[in-house]
């Protein structure tokens, strides 16, 4: 006899799937509000449904992200880590959620949390060699660091990071990407 909980983990596990791909889809046609409820209960669905956590880093990646966006930022900030570390554990992108902790961090003007966090990227994007990798984003992020940097009052580190910005931005050209808009779709 097959008892329930055995059954319902491969079904938490296809729901998370499908409100995945509906996320998905609304994160495309801009409807962050829908992503951002779509993505919890894929969280949620992945979580019940003890998902692999190379799967749950991605499900808790995309609904911080979405979170953010919509101005739930302590859930964002969450999320974020919650992928981070699962990330981290299992030797996946961990940089992609430091960069959004920092770009979070930057959009809400919590400079000392933002330069914190791109300090703790550092290492990971050097690790995969993003300045040669990809040098505009890389750039453009350098440029939102230092930022950061004068925020918090480091105006000569803020400088050199610009400069070295602007070096490989020379060499790159341009971003093929999209920033995640935080707080851009925040409700009354």
């Amino acid at each position: 006899m097959i008892s329930l909980p055995a059954c319902a983990a491969p079904i938490n596990r296809q729901s998370a799937l499908n409100y995945a791909k509906a996320a998905s889809l609304s994160n495309k046609s801009g409807d962050w509000d829908t992503a951002r409820r779509q993505w919890a209960r894929a969280v949620s669905n992945a979580d019940l449904g003890k998902a692999e956590d190379s799967e749950r880093a991605i499900y808790y990646y995309e609904y911080g992200r979405a979170a953010g966006v919509t101005c739930f930022f302590d859930i964002a900030e969450e999320y974020l880590n919650k992928s981070y570390a699962l990330d981290a554990k299992i030797g996946g992108p961990a940089y992609l959620s430091l960069a959004e902790l920092f770009r979070l961090n930057l959009d809400q003007k919590k400079y000392k949390e933002a330069v914190g966090y791109f300090r703790k990227a550092l290492p990971e994007f050097e690790k995969i060699n993003v300045s040669d990798e990809s040098p505009a984003e890389f750039s453009k992020l350098l440029e939102e660091f230092s930022v950061a940097l004068e925020g918090i009052g480091n105006i000569d580190e803020a400088k050199e990071i610009r400069s070295r910005a602007l070096k490989i931005k020379e060499l790159a050209g341009f971003s093929i990407t999209d920033r995640t808009p935080y707080g851009l779709y925040c409700k009354p």
